[in-house]
């Protein structure tokens, strides 16, 4: 198989079966710079792919294509921390808001992509009958932070947090 498949982000012509399916065009500006750049650091090929040709690959040959979705995301980001632990607090916002898209919270554990507002960072936890973690909160309009008084290290920093 040649390499057939030209990657924007890395500059280089791919093998198909060494590349990941561009699918975030419908995602927000900011969230796409922060998973291209992610995907990058990690060495993934990532290809923009049109659909109609995606279907054609698939229909025609025994290749399954991989596509970036939050489960890809997030099995990079395990396999590699060191890629998203040296984000910027918002980048961290936006790829903890588009890890939580497909609502699979278990995969989140051992990950900090969270801040409180002590700028203490915390990582996601299962909780069991043995394993009790602190509890971490969200402020609201009608929970303020303001009726918690000495309890910020409780609560997540929310400073410009634009995706909650």
């Amino acid at each position: 198989q040649n390499e057939i498949i030209y990657c924007e982000i890395q500059k280089k012509w791919v093998k198909l079966t060494n590349c990941v399916v561009d699918n975030l065009q419908n995602q927000p500006k900011k969230i796409r710079d922060v998973l291209y750049d992610l995907l990058r650091k990690s060495g993934c090929n990532v290809a923009q792919i049109p659909a109609h040709v995606q279907n054609s690959i698939e229909a025609c040959t025994d290749i399954l294509l991989t596509r970036v979705s939050p489960r890809y995301v997030r099995e990079q980001i395990h396999a590699n921390p060191k890629i998203y632990k040296a984000l910027h607090r918002k980048d961290k916002h936006s790829l903890l808001s588009y890890l939580l898209q497909d609502e699979d919270f278990s995969t989140l554990n051992g990950l900090q992509l969270m801040s409180l507002r002590d700028n203490t960072e915390v990582a996601f936890k299962t909780c069991t009958p043995y394993n009790q973690p602190r509890h971490v909160y969200l402020p609201s309009e009608i929970y303020p932070m303001a009726l918690f008084p000495n309890h910020q290290a409780y609560f997540i920093n929310t400073d410009n947090m634009e995706y909650w």
